[in-house]
């Protein structure tokens, strides 16, 4: 995991990133799509990048293993002021790169970043109900259930619930071990 480097996510990172995202489509079925892909396209892409730039309540951060990304972790805020101190959280690991920290390393570069930024108070996530593994991910740094959401996925003929957890950025304090 030494050899893992963190960093924000460039415009030219764009083709790896749809790669990466086309991949773990086809590796779980915790996340919001699965073999049919992300559904955007290389544009719409470079326009969620772009469009970080914008707002300093957002980010997208990649870990990268030489040369490949092995995960991709983001915040992502309103920029309406009702709503822009709340951040909604994704994160993914490839397969390959489970059980090795990474995931963890993320969620804490995600949480100093929300952190840091001017006006996020709150992190969001939705996460499947019987996804063990990642809740306690989550709960180890700091993140709390608030509820479940019923039927949130529909796969393969069968629904799943989401449990919505929230992390008060303003209040937590995380020592990073790596």
């Amino acid at each position: 995991m030494e050899n893992i480097v963190i960093r924000k996510a460039l415009v030219s990172d764009v083709p790896a990133i749809m790669d990466y995202l086309n991949h773990i489509g086809k590796e779980s079925d915790n996340r919001t799509f699965g073999e049919e892909g992300i559904g955007y396209t290389v544009e719409d892409e470079v326009n969620v990048i772009q469009g970080l730039e914008e707002n300093l309540n957002s980010t997208m951060v990649l870990a990268i293993d030489g040369n490949k990304i092995v995960s991709i972790g983001n915040l992502f805020a309103s920029k309406r002021e009702r709503t822009k101190h709340i951040s909604v959280l994704g994160i993914s690991v490839l397969k390959s790169h489970w059980n090795q920290g990474i995931g963890k390393r993320m969620m804490w570069t995600l949480i100093e970043f929300a952190k840091q930024a001017p006006d996020t108070k709150s992190v969001h996530l939705e996460v499947r109900s019987d996804n063990h593994v990642a809740i306690h991910l989550y709960k180890s740094v700091g993140f709390r259930k608030n509820t479940t959401i019923p039927n949130s996925m529909f796969i393969r003929g069968q629904y799943y619930d989401n449990d919505l957890m929230i992390l008060d950025v303003k209040s937590c304090f995380i020592i990073m071990f790596y």
